[in-house]
């Protein structure tokens, strides 16, 4: 099992869902936190959690670059450098009437939706390599938050699906890119996890869970801490020779 006894790893998405339990699994491992949200209210009660030893909040939004720069400013301020960080922010489509999966069809496409889901999981996630990869070192490794939705097309679901094939496609870029500097940059696919975000995107639509369920062959939702688990591994030493890859952590729907 990794230690991250001082090291340094930036989260962003960290004050909730994946991003939380894996803040928590970090934390209770040693690491340095300088974890981003763009939620202030849960950044404070996560900080009350942990207290400040080894610990940074900031409020973030990752379309912003120059927000993301000064983050990592400070990050690297505070703690010295950094070792590793774990991309996790990201937003999904809303699940509407009859579309169990998504927003509906490609000719019914809101171009705002389909504009801030790009915006967020795709530039927001360049807009994070950009500058981390300007500070980390060989042996640092980056995990990116991808999706079930972006290894294989999902229903009604385009923007989404959309950008989250996009950042497999940045992951196994930048792997090939920044390999030979020994840098680690993988990426995780989620399928059906029972995070606050989904929750939202379902609320009142038992169909959608009906759905999310039955496409799951272990026949359950994710738990966020199951998806943190392997985020951790793939930012560890354990994982010194994984690079460019995809993992599914799906409850097997992708078997």
């Amino acid at each position: 099992m990794s230690t991250f006894t001082n090291k340094t790893i930036a989260i962003t998405g960290g004050a909730s869902g994946i991003g939380l339990s894996l803040a928590h699994i970090l934390y209770s491992r040693g690491a340095n936190l300088s974890i981003a949200d763009v939620n202030q209210a849960r950044l404070n009660t996560l900080q009350s959690e942990l207290g400040s030893d080894g610990i940074l909040v900031y409020a973030l939004d990752i379309r912003n670059l120059d927000q993301v720069h000064d983050w990592l400013k400070q990050t690297v301020e505070k703690f010295g450098g950094l070792d590793g960080a774990a991309n996790m922010a990201g937003v999904i489509s809303d699940v509407r009437e009859g579309h169990g999966g998504g927003s509906g069809s490609i000719e019914n496409q809101d171009e705002g939706e389909w504009e801030r889901i790009l915006w967020v999981n795709l530039t927001g996630m360049m807009h994070c390599l950009k500058e981390e990869l300007k500070l980390l070192k060989p042996g640092s490794s980056i995990v990116n938050a991808a999706s079930i939705a972006g290894i294989r097309g999902l229903p009604y679901s385009a923007a989404y699906g959309v950008s989250k094939h996009a950042v497999v496609g940045l992951t196994r870029v930048c792997a090939k890119d920044y390999g030979p500097r020994g840098i680690r940059i993988n990426a995780v696919a989620p399928g059906y996890v029972d995070t606050p975000m989904l929750q939202t995107a379902e609320k009142g639509r038992e169909d959608a869970v009906d759905v999310g369920v039955k496409a799951t062959p272990l026949g359950r939702k994710g738990l966020p801490e199951e998806i943190a688990a392997v985020v951790v591994f793939l930012l560890g030493e354990e994982s010194g020779y994984v690079t460019g890859q995809v993992w599914s952590v799906d409850g097997g729907w992708n078997v």
